[in-house]
């Protein structure tokens, strides 16, 4: 089952980007600075000062259109493809290139640098792997009178994220 979901190169390359359209924690991914930092932000430089907790607001960073375009807010997989692979599987979406923004230094559904998740590469392979053994014995749809847009809008964050429900249906393939 390994090789086989590590040969998949669109559900790799897809499977971990949808987890910046829905982090675990929408309104942080915070450090505390032990020492001074200097954060250079043009025009200007701004100080950092030692023992400062930064929050890093994932949710929304993860879809401003200043690092994820077109559609920064909305689940497009193609967007993780190479260039070609894009114009071919959506080109109304991507056929004028310098309308695409894609800064993976914004990406972080893990966090980033030294203090990143460490169990990313467990959690990653623990994703494809279910995604592969759903759609392999199941059809999936969400459940009849249910609208996507409701479940986003179900979302509530008070430092504790609420979901609202989800009602997917599964049925064993035949």
């Amino acid at each position: 089952m390994n090789h086989f979901v590590c040969s998949l190169p669109f559900l790799a390359e897809v499977n971990v980007r949808p987890k910046g359209m829905m982090v675990a924690r929408p309104w942080d991914h915070s450090r505390s600075f032990g020492i001074p930092v200097v954060t250079v932000t043009k025009p200007s430089n701004s100080y950092v000062p030692e023992g400062t907790t930064v929050l890093i607001p994932t949710y929304g960073l993860q879809r401003n259109p200043r690092y994820f375009a077109p559609l920064a807010d909305i689940f497009v997989p193609e967007r993780w493809l190479p260039t070609s692979k894009q114009l071919e599987l959506e080109p109304a979406i991507f056929k004028d290139q310098s309308k695409v923004v894609q800064n993976l230094d914004a990406f972080m559904p893990f966090s980033a640098g030294p203090a990143n998740c460490v169990g990313k590469n467990l959690a990653l392979m623990e994703m494809r792997m279910v995604v592969c053994l759903i759609m392999q014995k199941y059809d999936m749809r969400f459940e009849d009178g249910f609208h996507p847009k409701q479940w986003e809008d179900d979302i509530h964050d008070f430092f504790i994220t609420l979901k609202g429900r989800l009602p997917v249906v599964l049925t064993p393939r035949k």
